[in-house]
């Protein structure tokens, strides 16, 4: 677990293509992190949520690290009209999904992705 916070982003124009950035907060200089979330450069801020896009949140359980984000949004990034999926990371506690879409996307659906995914919405 590495006990560092970060923002990780799934980004996808269509069903076939998803890149993925991390964004980690710099405090200190350190060339180590765990095997599976290693420091990587910062990147750009996702793009904003215009006018005719719908944005919601859901709280997930179980995330420690970039690795656990990445896993997570890529899932949620792959369901039909998902343009961003965006992780909160709260590390060993609820971290917050952001799924960005043109129409509103099913809640079964996500959690289902997520479920998929090895991880859990944290009940309301």
């Amino acid at each position: 677990m590495c006990g560092t916070s970060a923002t990780w982003t799934t980004s996808s124009t269509n069903s076939s293509t998803v890149s993925s950035t991390v964004l980690l907060p710099v405090t200190e200089k350190s060339s180590s992190g765990c095997s599976c979330c290693a420091p990587q450069e910062a990147a750009a801020p996702a793009a904003p949520v215009t006018s005719d896009e719908v944005s919601a949140a859901f709280p997930v359980l179980g995330l420690t690290c970039g690795s656990c984000a990445s896993r997570v949004s890529g899932a949620v990034g792959k369901i039909a009209g998902v343009r961003e999926a965006r992780v909160d990371l709260v590390a060993g506690g609820t971290s917050t999904l952001h799924v960005t879409s043109a129409t509103p996307r099913d809640a079964g659906l996500v959690a289902s992705a997520i479920s998929d995914a090895g991880y859990q919405l944290a009940s309301s």
